[in-house]
């Protein structure tokens, strides 16, 4: 299933089940409205007919006639359905009754019709039922007349029947549970079957809207959708507007930075690819023209030729090696066996092993390292094969005679090694990219002098798996300097 048919069916599921609980809240308040509506117009007759018993009894104290003659009690409780609502007050309730305020409801002239059996108005109230819900009590708290019972859980209205004074009797109207008038019952059934109507219209408006704005709120999507089939064919030039103020428009400039990611990363393996091809391609070439020569006699076979064929193998081999590392240390295949290493000792080290090699190039070798020990947490072999390679770049490039100055010291909570040379030196613009693989300054000397541009890019992922920093710079001796951080915290 689609994700905007999901959407779709949420939608519409929350609509059709707020339609059905509008619907019911509807019918409930209606109910709850219409019995209050006839216990209201109910509550007036029976306050006509409480002022015609304070004139009744006037005539007839202690309700002997009543008592005597049933007639009495109907002809006294039957009076005409009143004309307008009674405002709250007067009748004294064991509940508050009516619960809604009755100077709200309309007047009943007003909202009745003419013909007072439409059932699409509301009805006046059923009268006969009256008589079974109204009961007169005398002083002493006997019934007189009216109903022999009411329901027990009944809600009462009373009316204190006062004459001169005296309290001489009690008019009580039990409350309307639910409309028992056939009239009452039709108007009643008319208004549920239009809310039912209204839910059935209303239902399928909801359905159309859900699936309006289902297709609408991700229509985005399927740009995004697009968008990521043209970068997973190729089409790294695939850009989606960004224009949007919401979600979709930081979505689409992370989409478009990630096309302009791929990009460079395809344009960077190309030309990685491009050099590497460039730089097997030379000490092959020299290799198959050495062996055809002395194929064809042109060139003896003697020490010297050996010498050239053995110098280009190593070449090869060196440059096969430092790919195959560069390529572990990408897909972090480069194993490292981290343990505590003191810098110092593989600085002196390095002093005993490159001196000789810098003296036989003509640069003088300084060392500066006053610290007794420098402890941090690495792979001795790794970091001697940085130094080695920091050493190998130095002596590949700096003009003899030259001075070569390797510096060990405390750098705040890291200790720093620095190793700088002489002339040459580097442009500054060129100083960010040193690290990159087979980037290379000047290309045909460093052809000359057997580089490839993989010794320093090696270096920064050596520096990077030790949690370190390696950066660049002009050095006072006319050269470059190399500046590594490592953190001293990382001991054991």
């Amino acid at each position: 299933m689609r994700l905007w048919q999901r959407l779709f069916l949420v939608i519409a599921g929350v609509g059709a089940v707020a339609v059905l609980a509008v619907l019911v809240a509807q019918q409930l308040a209606f109910r709850r409205g219409f019995v209050d509506y006839l216990n209201t117009l109910e509550a007036q007759r029976a306050q006509q007919i409480h002022d015609r018993l304070v004139a009744y009894y006037r005539d007839d104290p202690e309700w002997w006639s009543m008592r005597a003659d049933p007639r009495r009690w109907a002809e006294v409780s039957s009076v005409p359905l009143p004309q307008r609502l009674l405002r709250p007050g007067g009748p004294e309730v064991d509940e508050p009754f009516p619960p809604r305020r009755l100077d709200r409801l309309p007047r009943a002239r007003d909202a009745l019709p003419a013909d007072a059996n439409a059932p699409n108005r509301p009805p006046r109230g059923g009268g006969a039922e009256l008589g079974a819900r109204l009961q007169l009590f005398d002083a002493r708290g006997e019934r007189v007349a009216g109903a022999p019972q009411v329901p027990p859980d009944a809600r009462l209205t009373r009316w204190p029947i006062v004459v001169d004074g005296a309290t001489v009797g009690e008019l009580r109207l039990a409350a309307v549970a639910a409309p028992a008038d056939e009239l009452d019952q039709e108007f009643a059934r008319s208004q549920s079957r239009r809310g039912l109507w209204t839910a059935a219209l209303l239902l399928p408006l909801a359905l159309v809207a859900a699936y309006v704005f289902a297709r609408w709120a991700l229509r985005p999507l399927s740009t995004f959708t697009q968008g990521f089939h043209a970068l997973a064919g190729g089409r790294y030039d695939t850009r989606i507007d960004a224009a949007r103020r919401d979600e979709f428009g930081a979505l689409a400039a992370d989409f478009n930075r990630l096309a302009d990611a791929l990009a460079r990363q395809r344009d960077s393996q190309r030309e990685y690819i491009a050099d590497v091809a460039h730089e097997l391609r030379t000490p092959i070439a020299v290799l198959r023209g050495e062996l055809h020569a002395l194929e064809d006699g042109v060139r003896p076979l003697d020490r010297a030729a050996v010498e050239s064929l053995s110098g280009e193998v190593s070449r090869l081999t060196r440059l096969v090696e430092d790919l195959h590392l560069l390529a572990q240390s990408d897909t972090g295949a480069l194993s490292y066996r981290m343990a505590r290493v003191d810098l110092a000792e593989l600085v002196h080290d390095a002093q005993t092993l490159w001196a000789p090699q810098c003296e036989r190039a003509g640069l003088r070798l300084q060392v500066d390292a006053s610290a007794e020990s420098a402890w941090v947490d690495g792979d001795r072999e790794r970091l001697q094969q940085l130094l080695g390679n920091l050493f190998a770049n130095t002596l590949r490039y700096t003009d003899a005679p030259g001075r070569v100055v390797l510096t060990l010291q405390r750098s705040g909570r890291d200790w720093q090694l620095r190793i700088e040379d002489s002339a040459p030196g580097v442009p500054a613009a060129a100083l960010p990219r040193l690290f990159d693989r087979m980037y290379r300054v000047d290309t045909s000397r460093a052809r000359t002098h057997g580089g490839a541009g993989l010794g320093l890019a090696i270096a920064q992922r050596i520096v990077e798996a030790h949690r370190g920093r390696i950066g660049a710079s002009a050095s006072a001796l006319g050269g470059l300097a190399i500046t590594i951080d490592l953190p001293a915290e990382a001991l054991r």
